[in-house]
């Protein structure tokens, strides 16, 4: 074949196109000859293996590596979670600012959506019920209310070790007196909080002053002390002063051989006798010790002359403070205030940390970088106040202190705001606000529960894998608990996407929710007795329906204000009257059912006392349906008894006045009857 090839190249050629052609053609070799490959080819194949191999191998052990990361992070999240709730010397500081501005604006919602300041102080309750208390106890698991009571204390040793702490912390703001003038001013404070203090010994012990220690102390108020020095001359000794100060407060509180009366005496005799105007913290250890044994007069004489009289900043434990004492007083109107002022709202007084008029930032540059942080200042009339510092006792306080005032869709609203913030409460806390929504079968904290879990279902799920598998258990059946009172998931298929959208929960965020619980598999308490779920269920919405009926009535008696028309008062007068009149009237009709009924189940009881052996199942069973729908019908109620009583006794008193009031031509006869009518 190479020989042909050879002689075809050699062969004449004409030079015409035809003949190159056929030349060329034949020429060309088949094939390309195999060559030997080169040592650099050979070099970078075996080098792109090596590396190809290293880097499959690679990517293997950095898998694992980063398994083995995250699970040590996780374990340094869960140690360090761990210290923050157990650390005895926690200031100020365990929430970042980024975590406290959305704090503060769910703060602001929960003073805006308040209830009136004469219903605060008188919730809304479920009806008294044996076969009420019964399901709830029996298939929800409610606990009672002295055990929900006692969750509402605080932890006095822990705050007063968070005090201890801040006193420590030189790097929270101080306030000294610079002058003269407000060096007398701390001096007429502490002597006005000083006899406001003594004046409450009558009513601790008559015989308070025959005390030795009331000689002494009125021997130094005569002799003109207190007589305070600028801490500015010598700060050393102004900190050791004011902190053993502090301490001795501690101990005479702490002291049980001594009785109130006493107490009080020897902490204003170390009032007295101190060379250095007493801080904040020392009003922070005067609060809370005084809360402690149960001087909430007392107390409350501490509180008043810190925002009235003193001019010293607040640190996070004065708002744990101020927020305890009006919840150990029962004080609603004033712990809302506190709330107000924390967040800048108050336009009184704010919370001391800071203020600015809005026309000096207009004017200077350095005022206006003070107001820059729109996230820690508000603006209320003509001032621009600073927003007090928040930690995680104030958040946990906070939402103690709406479930003693029954704002139970606040305290959820703020639980959730917490969570999602990234913020770690306490489990206590966290399982007091799921325990007392399904104690108080609360309609509109419910809600707002399930709706914060499946939106932070994220959050959630870490927080469960830092707790114990108990904590675990416990949430997951309380929030089975809550679905049920909810009943999503109870009825046909395919009504759930419209609950969800009547509860304003987005589907995904549910779906994420339910992934989360049916993860752990854990078993919930609640049976399948629809008729028992039912039930509760009605009473919850009952109860949320009082609400609205209580909210409108005082929405309507205020239209009764002088402000308004006589023409528009007269109107609303006899608006009222009508539904006082058609209350009573609704009630009288009640009441007769209700004696019918009770006197033909007392008329079945004595036919069986007299004939038990003519007595069938039959009877037996209907016997217990009348006794149950009795029972039921005490339950169920008409939604304001309070209302159609008060109308009642108010129709019964003065029906003769009122006709004579309606027939007269001047409205002001009617407006004083409506004063005087308890409509």
């Amino acid at each position: 074949m190479r020989s042909l090839l050879h002689r075809a190249r050699q062969a004449h050629r004409c030079g015409c196109r035809a003949c190159s052609t056929v030349v060329q053609g034949a020429s060309k070799r088949a094939s390309v000859a195999r060559r030997k490959p080169t040592f650099a080819e050979i070099f970078t194949a075996a080098y792109s293996s090596v590396f190809a191999t290293a880097a499959v191998i690679d990517a293997v052990r950095k898998d694992e590596r980063r398994r083995e990361l995250d699970r040590k992070l996780d374990e340094a999240q869960r140690e360090l979670d761990e210290l923050r709730e157990n650390a005895p010397d926690a200031s100020g500081h365990d929430i970042f600012k980024s975590q406290q501005a959305p704090i503060w604006e769910q703060m602001k919602r929960v003073y805006e959506e308040r209830p009136f300041k004469n219903d605060i102080n008188d919730p809304v309750s479920l009806e008294a019920s044996e076969l009420l208390d019964y399901l709830r106890t029996e298939y929800y698991g409610a606990k009672d209310s002295t055990t929900l009571r006692n969750g509402h204390q605080l932890d006095y040793d822990l705050v007063e070790q968070a005090a201890i702490a801040e006193e420590h912390d030189h790097s929270l703001p101080r306030l000294e007196p610079q002058n003269g003038r407000q060096l007398r001013r701390e001096l007429e404070a502490v002597q006005k909080l000083v006899k406001l203090l003594i004046r409450q010994l009558p009513t601790l012990n008559p015989d308070a002053k025959a005390s030795p220690t009331w000689s002494q102390l009125r021997a130094r108020l005569d002799s003109g002390n207190p007589q305070f020095s600028y801490p500015s001359i010598d700060r050393l000794r102004s900190t050791q002063n004011v902190s053993s100060l502090n301490e001795h407060i501690r101990q005479i509180i702490a002291d049980t051989n001594i009785d109130n009366s006493e107490k009080i005496l020897r902490i204003c005799y170390n009032l007295v006798i101190s060379p250095y105007a007493p801080n904040t913290h020392t009003y922070n250890t005067l609060i809370l010790g005084l809360d402690r044994i149960g001087l909430h007069k007392a107390s409350n004489v501490v509180v008043q002359s810190f925002f009235y009289d003193r001019l010293i900043k607040p640190t996070p434990c004065t708002s744990v403070a101020v927020l305890n004492h009006y919840k150990c007083a029962g004080d609603g109107k004033r712990f809302m205030r506190t709330i107000a002022r924390i967040t800048g709202l108050d336009p009184i007084h704010g919370a001391k940390a800071g203020r600015r008029s809005v026309a000096s930032t207009q004017n200077c540059r350095v005022e206006r970088t003070w107001v820059a942080d729109a996230a820690a200042t508000t603006t209320t009339g003509r001032h621009i106040y600073q927003h007090a510092p928040l930690n995680r006792h104030v958040v946990e306080e906070l939402i103690r202190g709406l479930l003693h005032f029954q704002l139970f869709k606040s305290a959820a609203s703020m639980l959730m705001q917490a969570l999602s913030a990234g913020i770690h409460l306490s489990t206590s806390v966290v399982h007091q606000v799921l325990d007392e929504c399904i104690s108080a079968l609360d309609w509109q904290g419910t809600v707002e529960l399930v709706r914060g879990f499946a939106l932070c279902h994220k959050q959630l799920t870490k927080r469960l894998t830092l707790e114990s598998n108990d904590s675990m258990v416990y949430i997951s059946d309380k929030l089975s608990i809550l679905h049920d009172l909810l009943g999503l998931g109870q009825g046909p298929q395919g009504q759930l996407s419209q609950q969800l959208h009547l509860f304003n929960i987005p589907e995904t965020a549910y779906k994420g929710l339910e992934a989360m619980m049916g993860s752990l598999q854990l078993n919930s308490t609640v049976d399948s007795a629809q008729s028992k779920s039912n039930l509760l269920r009605i009473e919850s919405l009952s109860k949320d329906l009082s609400k609205v009926h209580k909210a409108t009535r005082t929405i309507e008696h205020r239209l009764l204000h002088p402000k308004f028309q006589p023409e528009f008062r007269q109107a609303m007068l006899l608006h009222l009257s009508q539904r006082a009149l058609s209350s009573c009237t609704e009630l009288d009709r009640e009441v007769n059912l209700l004696m019918a009924t009770k006197s033909q189940s007392l008329s079945l009881k004595k036919q069986a006392a007299v004939a038990p052996s003519n007595r069938g199942q039959q009877d037996r069973d209907a016997d217990d349906a009348l006794g149950y729908a009795f029972e039921k019908r005490l339950i169920i109620s008409p939604p304001e008894p309070k209302l159609a009583r008060s109308a009642w006794a108010g129709s019964a008193l003065n029906t003769e006045a009122w006709r004579g009031a309606k027939q007269s031509s001047s409205p002001y006869n009617m407006e004083a009857m409506a004063m005087r009518a308890p409509i």
